[in-house]
């Protein structure tokens, strides 16, 4: 399943969930900021097969990057979460 289809299958707050935990927050900061339970992000993470497939890819994204260097231009996958948020 590509990213694209991945994102359309989330809510707006767990996509905003995903750009928190890759900026480095915790559940319970993501919890607060977002104003849901640390329940439901823990729920997220541990059990919502959408949201752990889009983290997964995003992290492997964070990774080739790091690799090669980022790009000059943005990458899709960039792109298309920007867009989301």
């Amino acid at each position: 399943m590509a990213l694209k289809e991945t994102y359309a299958s989330l809510k707006v707050k767990q996509v905003q969930a995903i750009a928190l935990i890759l900026s480095g927050k915790t559940s319970t900061e993501i919890a607060e900021t977002l104003g849901v339970r640390l329940a439901t992000v823990s729920n997220w993470r541990n059990h919502n097969s959408a949201f752990r497939r889009a983290l997964a890819m995003q992290l492997k994204q964070r990774i080739i990057e790091h690799r090669i260097g980022f790009p000059k231009e943005k990458s899709k996958v960039v792109c298309a979460v920007s867009k989301r948020l």
